[in-house]
């Protein structure tokens, strides 16, 4: 209905009884996981392209050759940002306690990390 140029709210009136606010939701988070799809797909093909870059050197490198070894260490950054391996942790001083905001790569299957907020009480 939106390939058809119909408004939030005209599709809301036939499908939503008239509620823009959940037919925009819906239709935001389709998009969402179209678009997530296809990233994800290229990331993962990424992924394996620097693994078999790194194969490629893999001997060279653990012969110590020193243009090996820097060619491997930028792949191995690369994958790391890939898969979100060195996302930043936070400390921010507040008061008389501590926030911490942690970036755990596992939280998201997308690789992009999701912030947890931890929260120590005050004594």
């Amino acid at each position: 209905m939106r390939s058809l140029r119909m408004s939030y709210q005209q599709i809301a009136d036939q499908l939503y009884k008239g509620n823009k606010g959940h037919c925009y939701n819906d239709i935001q988070k389709a998009m969402d996981e179209l678009t997530r799809e296809p990233a994800e797909a290229v990331r993962l093909q990424e992924i394996e392209l620097l693994d078999v870059m790194a194969r490629g050197l893999m001997s060279r490198a653990a012969k110590g050759d020193e243009k090996a070894i820097q060619a491997m260490l930028k792949i191995q950054e690369r994958r790391a940002k890939y898969l979100g391996l060195d996302t930043p942790v936070q400390l921010e001083q507040l008061g008389g306690g501590t926030v911490s905001v942690v970036f755990d790569p596992a939280l998201n299957v997308t690789g992009m990390a999701e912030p947890e907020l931890v929260v120590d009480p005050i004594d």
